[in-house]
């Protein structure tokens, strides 16, 4: 979308006098906090407020005045879902400044209920200056504590429904309406029904319902510092508003977090609060967030969520948002993975942003305290958001990952809030350590491995356990527990210990690669019986493997760097310049989406099993098969709902091609080579735009044959000065099948770092396809394999003359199965093959001499 500066125009009779709204680009907030109140950021810059006496300053750094007489009305920063809906969005407001994503509006009083009825995610820019306080995250250790273990297992999703459906029946929870006083009140009864040691209503703004607080007292005696879990419980509208996900879901989160952390003792204080008014625009934590900071609240973290019961893809992952500065919330974000790895099978994804005011961890995060959102999504793609289907079995589709968020939520607010040890022995699982010295003593299990298992096991409790021994087991079927028993002796309160003697395991030859394998560990003592369980992994990814495609097995495509060269599939980086041969396309904005037609002679693009004779250049560094026109510059990791069905994004990123007349986009079709070439010719990005990047896409035709017949897609770079806001991959039409090498800096396993020079290859071609072609047999054959094909056994006979000292045997992906040490004399050898799953395999000599080996069950 272009960038046009939609700003108001100064009028030469306009007044320069009272206080005013500015916009100052390419600067940080924090260098203009001593100068000025900084209320809020954009993508064009950062808004402060000023009066006639700035005036010089602002001028020298090269702002500009958006509104006068800031305090008589409200400001929003507005996302349309429908870009269509932009004109209805003038005529509610006055757009002061767009900066491709979101829309800066003033509003007028009577006009707000009208802005607030647009499908848009609305984010109120509070004239309340944001506070500038360091703030350091000290997060408790995360470990398996069987205390919170027990309150996670105690999360029910029946309980969970059950709050959804509740809040669901008031029709709609309007802030401003008596159906959400009522709701408040119900939630202040739970509240209290589920032992919360203080509970009252918070009032914070004339005519709406007032946030609903329960504190739940610590050991420590004193009030500060405390923890919060928090999620809105008012809805969107005045009439037919269930609002099951947003925000019932994040409000039984909180709910159900008083229920099950009930009976337990803490040493902070623990905070659980329903706000009102966010769907104003967050009036409810504003206020209090503005309290806290006035009354010198010290909070340990904000755990707000936020629409958390919509799946649109499985398996969903939580979309948690995290301010990169101001505070520095990204070590809080982490921490809390930890936690949801730990506790819930929760996988979440981490989204780093400047800053977000779209729920209520934005006060939080003005009056400079750690939180981030929850979210199923971000952006939202529920298709019932802000509609009457926002209720159980559409909008609320999916009450077992509102359990999963509930329950991560748990965990990680009664981590922060130490849960005091009891007066007894409890014993909980706290790490694991592998030793595969009699292995490849790589420090890792792989395939076909045998290893030892050290455990270390902790009494939480305050009195010893005595006698402790803890039993392995495991269903997995490729995995084999030769010794499951071991002896850890007695365990003070508060100790740790190692069993004496270690667990032998051993994986099989066939397991898949970075396959999971969950144990359970059941514990022991004089006293009493622990369960817990824990997982290991067998098998990696490393930097010089291919990449497949996925969710989903088998994969259908897989993407090969210039550095796998144990594959030969391996790309050979080939630089082929046509920035003065090829065709220049010309973007009438920066964000356009051209479609160009594809000759005959270079015949359809096959991707993913469909053809097309088209294929859509977008000046985003992002190409789409067939016709697609629609606009995007915001990247999205792969696979994703939001990303353009079938995207092959070579370097998805805000890109301006043209920019001062340079840094063009050009595409060549190749006849000789039977190629398609399309390059970005040291394209900008938008911000900055002295930083540029030249990279390349190669489609090779259908004469380059693959096995499912899809065309080949190589993706080459010439330089590599950007790449920390990019994506790099490709998706299926589905978009819930995709590879996704890179994502805002994040590189998936197996994939290189951009770098010049790097190549990355898309292709059907398996790994296995490739290594099988590194296997020729020679004209005499020293090896005779009989039977061959073969069921259960087969023998290998050397050719007089000919004992090779070592034979391998590898799989069709050229991993080792078994190998087999010759003595001098020998003349054959016997395989048992019954342990050995249907397939090709190949023999090969540490002499070079190879044979193909043929196994049917």
């Amino acid at each position: 979308m272009v960038r046009s500066l939609l700003s108001v125009l100064l009028l030469a009779g306009f007044s320069l006098a009272g206080e005013f709204l500015a916009l100052v680009p390419g600067i940080q907030p924090e260098q203009l906090q001593k100068d000025f109140p900084v209320i809020g950021i954009t993508g064009n810059g950062v808004l402060i407020l000023g009066t006639d006496e700035h005036l010089p300053a602002l001028n020298a750094l090269n702002s500009r005045i958006l509104d006068y007489d800031p305090h008589s009305k409200f400001y929003y920063q507005v996302h349309l879902f429908d870009w269509t809906s932009s004109d209805q969005l003038a005529r509610i407001a006055r757009i002061l400044d767009f900066d491709g994503e979101n829309y800066l509006v003033a509003v007028e009083p009577g006009k707000l209920n009208d802005l607030l009825s647009l499908r848009a995610l609305l984010g109120r820019v509070s004239l309340q200056p944001w506070v500038f306080k360091p703030v350091r995250f000290d997060p408790p250790p995360v470990l398996p504590d069987p205390l919170i273990q027990q309150m996670v297992a105690a999360v029910a999703p029946d309980s969970v429904l059950s709050y959804v459906r509740r809040l669901q029946r008031y029709r709609t929870r309007y802030s401003t309406s008596d159906s959400c006083r009522a709701a408040a009140e119900w939630i202040r009864q739970k509240f209290l029904a589920y032992g919360c040691d203080s509970v009252f209503f918070q009032y914070h703004t004339s005519g709406h319902a007032p946030n609903v607080i329960a504190i739940k007292y610590g050991t420590s005696s004193q009030r500060n510092p405390y923890a919060i879990i928090c999620g809105h419980f008012d809805s969107y509208a005045a009439t037919n508003a269930p609002g099951a996900d947003d925000n019932a879901s994040g409000t039984a989160a909180v709910i159900e977090a008083a229920r099950v952390t009930q009976g337990y003792q803490f040493i902070y204080d623990l905070r659980f609060i329903a706000f009102s008014g966010e769907e104003f625009g967050l009036y409810g934590s504003e206020y209090y967030a503005a309290q806290a900071r006035a009354d010198g609240d010290s909070i340990l973290g904000v755990l707000n969520f936020d629409m958390i019961g919509y799946v649109d893809v499985a398996p969903e992952n939580l979309d948690v948002l995290g301010k990169i500065s101001n505070p520095p919330c990204e070590p809080f974000v982490n921490w809390f993975t930890a936690v949801a790895d730990t506790y819930a099978t929760l996988p979440v994804y981490k989204r780093m942003v400047n800053d977000n005011q779209n729920s209520d961890h934005g006060p939080f995060w003005n009056n400079g305290y750690l939180a981030f959102c929850g979210i199923e999504d971000f952006w939202p793609v529920n298709p019932y958001y802000h509609t009457p289907g926002d209720s159980i079995g559409a909008g609320y589709n999916n009450n077992e990952f509102c359990t999963q968020v509930t329950r991560a939520g748990v965990a990680a607010l009664a981590t922060l809030g130490q849960p005091v040890p009891l007066n007894i022995p409890l014993l909980g699982l706290t790490g694991n350590r592998i030793d595969d010295s009699a292995g490849n003593n790589n420090g890792f299990w792989d395939p076909g491995e045998s290893i030892g298992v050290y455990l270390t096991i902790k009494n939480f409790g305050t009195v010893g356990a005595h006698n402790v021994r803890a039993v392995l087991s495991t269903q997995d079927t490729f995995v084999f527990l030769y010794q499951d028993s071991s002896f850890f002796g007695d365990i003070a309160g508060g100790d740790t210990a190692i069993n004496e003697t270690p667990y032998l395991i051993r994986a099989s030859v066939l397991t898949p690669r970075e396959h999971i394998v969950s144990f359970g560990l059941t514990i022991t003592t004089d006293e009493s019986t622990y369960q817990t369980i824990f997982s290991l992994p067998v098998g990696r990814y490393l930097i010089t493997d291919p990449i497949p495609d996925g969710p989903r097995t088998p994969p259908r495509y897989w993407a090969y760097d210039d550095i796998d060269t144990g594959y030969v599939e391996h790309p050979v980086f080939e630089w082929v310049e046509i920035n003065t041969t090829g065709t220049r396309l010309t973007f009438p904005h920066n964000d356009s989406v051209k479609v160009i037609s594809l000759p005959p002679a270079f015949g359809p693009l096959r991707f993913y099993g469909q053809e097309f004779d088209s294929l859509s250049i977008s000046a985003d560094g992002w190409l789409c098969p067939g016709y697609y026109r629609i606009p995007s510059y915001t990247n999205q990791p792969l696979p994703s709902s939001q990303a353009p069905a079938r995207v092959i994004a070579a370097n998805w990123d805000d890109l301006y091609p043209d920019y001062n007349n340079t840094g063009f986009v050009y595409y060549r079709f190749d006849t000789d080579n039977h190629r398609l070439i399309i390059e970005y010719d040291s394209v900008c990005y938008y911000q900055p735009r002295t930083l540029r990047d030249k990279f390349q896409v190669l489609i090779y035709d259908t004469t380059i044959t693959t096995p499912t017949g899809d065309n080949v897609i190589v993706f080459q770079y010439l330089t590599a000065n950007g790449y920390t806001s990019s994506t790099v991959g490709i998706q299926d039409p589905s978009s819930q099948i995709g590879i996704g090498c890179l994502y805002n800096g994040s590189y998936a396993r197996g994939a290189a770092p951009i770098a010049p020079g790097r190549a990355i290859k898309f292709t059907t071609a398996e790994p296995g396809t490739g290594i099988a072609q590194q296997f020729t047999a020679p004209r005499v054959l020293p090896l005779l394999i009989s039977p061959n094909p073969a069921r259960t056994f087969t023998e290998i006979r050397f050719a007089p003359g000919f004992t090779p000292h070592e034979i391998t045997i590898y799989d069709r992906t050229g991993r080792e199965v078994q190998t087999f040490i010759t003595k001098p004399g020998t003349f054959s050898i016997r395989l048992d093959l019954r342990a050995l799953s249907t397939g090709v395999y190949f023999i090969k000599t540490r002499n070079s001499i190879n044979q193909k080996l043929l196994i049917v069950h």
